[in-house]
């Protein structure tokens, strides 16, 4: 626990284990019913062990990561998009409830290229068109990359786990990137200014 002032503390429990122990369950719901989900895991953050998404990857939801979140989204009655992070535990191999974000958030990209396109979802709800509400399934999975993450992290940090994971997923993952677009590398360049 850390001291914040007068008669105020803040309790933390350190959860062991990698920055890729890190799950997140991302959906819409309406009235506490999830529409479409998604479920993703972070591979590295920026800064290590306490930062944003560096790279992430789609994968197969856990039970429990989907029954607890569709329990506590239902007992709130929540409507909107939102991302519930968990931490596993490497020596329990229990899921820890990290975090509960009411929005959406940086990395929902990789649910999108993943055929469940939560913000089109919450749109079409809003304009009376829950019928146009489709999941697809892609084959292929994907590899979120954010290139100033992986920068940070060989340079300040000088780490490169990110280097095993991305060679790991060479052949089986399809690659998405935070800021870079061959269409448009005006964000890749301005990420680094300044």
């Amino acid at each position: 626990s850390s001291y914040l002032g007068k008669n105020q503390f803040l309790v933390t429990q350190f959860i062991d284990g990698p920055d890729s122990n890190l799950y997140t369950f991302g959906s819409y719901s309406k009235s506490g019913k999830v529409v479409m989900e998604f479920t993703g895991r972070k591979l590295t953050q920026n800064p290590s062990f306490l930062g944003a998404v560096g790279i992430a990857e789609d994968i197969p939801s856990p039970r429990k990561i989907g029954e607890y979140s569709r329990k506590l989204i239902g007992e709130v009655g929540f409507s909107g998009i939102s991302q519930i992070e968990y931490k596993k535990n490497r020596e329990t191999d229990d899921y820890y409830l990290i975090e509960v974000n009411p929005r959406s958030w940086m990395w929902v990209y990789l649910a999108t290229v993943c055929g469940k396109n939560l913000p089109l979802a919450k749109y079409y709800t809003l304009t009376g068109r829950d019928e146009l509400i489709r999941s697809d399934k892609n084959k292929k999975r994907y590899l979120f990359i954010d290139e100033q993450s992986i920068l940070y992290n060989s340079l300040r940090e000088r780490k490169v786990a990110w280097l095993f994971h991305i060679l790991r997923r060479l052949f089986s993952h399809k690659y998405v990137f935070a800021r870079y677009a061959h269409s448009d590398r005006g964000p890749f360049f301005r990420a680094f200014q300044g």
